[in-house]
């Protein structure tokens, strides 16, 4: 469980939290525990604004919600920036500001948040897959930036980082979905921000890298070649 800078009467905020994540959402609104969870984090923002972890709860709250009501998702990314501002080295914060800045588009803010994320923070908890995650969409938000550059350093690290963990087998990274997801745009013609020879040119790299992930389990043959052109 992450420690947060609650107030004593909130400490229990956190169980919640964890709750409202693992709860099942039903298609008419928010379940029992978000529902609560929403209540809760509203009067912690009354009780204890200014304080970065208020913020956070709230937004990410919001960020709940928002899986199910998009309307919600700037004041969730406010909430966000608010306790990034309280505290500049907020890294859950940062991280759920990279999936909703990804989710508006707003790629430029995708690759700034994750520069300055800390993947020594999230190991330390355990937690080293939520960076890796993060990392798929900073060389999403590249490539749709155009910024191939970039683009074959960044995806040649994270697939190391992938490696790296292929004979541990206490370790459950997720399925990098998000990067076969680009493959099959570029393939599709979807990613018009680049040349079409250099658009080529990142397809087949980004094909031949996740090609790498297939024995480890993190993909299929059938998601490289659902992306193919026929």
């Amino acid at each position: 469980m992450m420690t947060l800078d609650l107030p004593d009467c909130f400490q229990r905020i956190l169980d919640l939290l964890e709750a409202a994540e693992d709860e099942e959402q039903p298609e008419t609104g928010p379940g029992p525990c978000l529902s609560r969870l929403l209540a809760e984090s509203e009067a912690l923002a009354e009780q204890a604004p200014g304080v970065a972890d208020t913020h956070y709860i709230r937004g990410y709250a919001l960020f709940l919600l928002s899986r199910q009501e998009t309307a919600v998702a700037q004041e969730a990314l406010e909430e966000m920036a608010l306790a990034m501002r309280l505290r500049p080295g907020h890294h859950w914060a940062r991280y759920h500001a990279i999936i909703l800045c990804h989710e508006k588009g707003d790629h430029a803010s995708v690759v700034h948040h994750f520069e300055t994320l800390n993947r020594a923070y999230f190991a330390r908890d355990g937690k080293d897959w939520r960076y890796l995650v993060a990392w798929q969409y900073a060389i999403d938000g590249l490539l749709r930036l155009g910024r191939a550059d970039r683009f074959e350093g960044e995806l040649t690290n994270l697939v190391r980082a992938y490696l790296d963990h292929i004979d541990d087998p206490d370790e459950l990274l997720p399925r990098p979905g998000l990067l076969f997801n680009l493959n099959r745009d570029i393939r599709q013609g979807r990613l018009d921000v680049l040349p079409e020879a250099v658009a080529r040119a990142c397809a087949q790299f980004l094909e031949d890298r996740l090609a790498l992930l297939i024995p480890g389990g993190w993909g299929r043959e059938s998601d490289l070649s659902d992306g193919r052109a026929r």
